[in-house]
């Protein structure tokens, strides 16, 4: 992938889902971000579509609901968070006995007395309520902080539940091998990634799309008989993960697949 040039629609498409649950490092959501901006407007609509539909999928949310008692800490963290800023607001108090004043001066300012009180109110009133505008704003902060390390936290949680503790591992290891299968049809929403670590041998796949199927994938050959490996797995949700043993290196450059098990018909391949 070349940094200065975005990306091409198949690309978008590959890492579509990885945005979606926001698992892209800096620099690559960046470049997906740049890259989406400059696609056609169809790409867009359809990158959209397979992220809304990857986002909004049941199977995958989570069926924890926030504590009973969360409103009134968040109130009350608030509360707290106004009553310590209000607290350096408080006007300066005077220091030592107020010079008397002469009895000219204070005929004179008799008649604009009232002139005087409203203009001091119009100012303590302006300065409140940019008191309580600053409060506001440090409060909308902090709150949105707070709902922000909730849904980081549960999103992690999520990946960490359906794709296990390994993912993250190769996910964060540059030196794999990254392989993408695509669909044959190009009408269907899945798609795969295997990552593959030639220092140990060892891959993990992470599929998208292919739930209630039981799947075989092979690489060098169209059956278990004939590749060079094959391995057995099951789809019960709309993301798979499963880590893998023995790709060595006489398997660098063998073509990739998924079999549907049930039909026979290849349905992703790289």
């Amino acid at each position: 992938m070349n940094p200065s040039t975005p990306m091409t629609r198949e690309e978008l498409l590959e890492l579509a889902a990885l945005d979606a649950y926001g698992l892209l490092d800096e620099y690559e959501a960046a470049l997906f971000t740049r890259s989406f901006h400059h696609a056609p407007v169809g790409v867009q609509d359809e990158i959209t579509r397979l992220q809304a539909e990857f986002a909004s999928e049941e199977a995958i949310l989570p069926d924890v609901e926030p504590a009973t008692d969360l409103r009134r800490r968040v109130l009350g963290r608030v509360a707290a968070a106004v009553e310590t800023e209000t607290v350096g607001l408080a006007p300066l108090a005077m220091i030592g006995r107020s010079r008397p004043e002469p009895a000219s001066m204070s005929s004179r300012r008799g008649l604009g007395a009232s002139g005087q009180f409203w203009r001091a109110a119009a100012f303590a009133l302006a300065s409140a309520a940019i008191a309580l505008a600053y409060v506001w704003m440090e409060a909308r902060n902090r709150n949105e902080l707070l709902w922000e390390y909730v849904i980081d936290r549960e999103t992690q949680d999520l990946v960490h539940e359906e794709l296990g503790p390994g993912f993250y591992d190769f996910l964060n290891n540059a030196a794999c091998r990254k392989i993408v299968l695509r669909p044959e049809d190009d009408n269907v929403s899945m798609h795969a990634v295997l990552f593959v670590d030639d220092e140990s041998g060892k891959g993990f796949l992470y599929a998208y799309g292919l739930d209630g199927r039981d799947c075989q994938l092979t690489a060098g050959g169209d059956d278990a008989v004939a590749a060079m490996f094959a391995h057995d797995f099951q789809c019960r949700g709309p993301i798979k993960g499963m880590l893998l043993n023995r790709i060595t290196n006489d398997l660098a450059g063998l073509t990739w697949q998924i079999t549907d098990v049930a039909t026979g018909a290849i349905v992703l391949r790289s």
